[in-house]
């Protein structure tokens, strides 16, 4: 399978530790694992295929034995849940 690891995508700096450096609220900031677990396990594994792991909506399709456009309207309904879960 074919994976984006050379790629560079823009990215948030990561802290360790101190909280107060970072210039957003406490609140603002959320894990992402406890974000994921409000997903089902399906758009779970595609938004983290996708998003983290950088692979292509064919590659997820194929490993998840779902069709290409599941695999792109699963990640779609991820991204609206998660961003009503972080905008509220």
């Amino acid at each position: 399978m074919l994976r984006r690891r050379e790629q560079v995508r823009a990215t948030w700096p990561l802290f360790d530790g101190d909280a107060q450096a970072l210039d957003e609220p406490l609140e603002l900031r959320v894990d992402l694992s406890a974000a994921l677990e409000r997903l089902d396990g399906l758009s779970r594994r595609v938004t983290w295929l996708h998003d983290v792991e950088g692979w292509r909506h064919h590659e997820i399709g194929a490993a998840a034995g779902i069709t290409v456009t599941c695999s792109k309207s699963r990640l779609r309904r991820a991204r609206r849940t998660l961003r009503r879960y972080f905008l509220g």
